[in-house]
């Protein structure tokens, strides 16, 4: 039985927004229009990123392990292939895009782009994902010496998405999209 002295009390909280809400759903984990947990076969059925560039194809290459596929945007120059970067936004580019497939999911993707986009990337990460859940720091023995590094964490329900800098190019940061439960 509610005390009638405090039956005000719930629709001035519900009014204020004071009542319990569900949290917002997590972003799906995904970058440039693919999202972990997707089928190689959806991925391959939709068009490269526009800022992929004219003649952008899907290229997929099987790795050693038993079903697991990295797939990317390459343009074909003559008999060479060329690797297509995408854009991170509007100073910087993700280089080195791979899709790592298993069993025919999607289970990471990861990409480098340059130290100088640092701020950038952490924005952008934050915004999608809300703030690091973990940093951590350690050292990299690298061609010019050894190096401080960082890592931002993300953890969420569909998996992990690490920011390091610097990758082990001196001049570069890596980010990583990993599906929960997946190994690499």
């Amino acid at each position: 039985m509610i005390d009638t002295r405090l039956r005000w009390a719930v629709p001035v909280i519900a009014m204020l927004g004071l009542a319990a809400q569900a949290p917002a759903p997590a972003a799906p984990l995904g970058f440039a229009g693919a999202t972990l947990g997707m089928s190689l076969a959806d991925w391959k059925a939709q068009p490269p990123p526009a800022d992929a560039g004219p003649g952008a194809e899907a290229v997929c290459t099987p790795q050693p392990a038993a079903g697991q596929v990295s797939c990317g945007y390459d343009s074909e120059v003559g008999r060479t292939a060329l690797p297509r970067a995408l854009r991170l936004d509007k100073r910087y580019l993700a280089r080195g895009v791979a899709y790592m497939f298993n069993d025919g999911r999607l289970t990471e993707i990861r990409f480098q782009s340059s130290v100088d986009a640092y701020n950038d990337v952490m924005a952008m990460l934050t915004k999608r994902y809300g703030p690091p859940s973990h940093t951590a720091r350690d050292s990299l023995k690298s061609s010019i010496g050894r190096l401080q590094r960082v890592h931002q964490v993300w953890r969420t329900p569909d998996g992990v998405v690490t920011l390091a800098d610097p990758a082990p190019t001196p001049a570069a940061l890596t980010v990583r999209l990993e599906a929960a439960g997946a190994s690499g």
